[in-house]
């Protein structure tokens, strides 16, 4: 199932590749792993 959501990283470590994020709708943080994110293209 995938979910579209934005929001601001809060805090990411590259080696592990996860990190978390503020939605911005004002729910908890977020967990996330790079693995889920789309890379936007222009």
């Amino acid at each position: 199932m995938s979910r579209k959501m934005t929001g601001i990283v809060k805090t990411f470590d590259c080696k592990s590749g996860k990190g978390l994020i503020t939605p911005s709708d004002g729910r908890k943080d977020v967990q996330v792993h790079i693995s889920a994110c789309r890379q936007h293209e222009t």
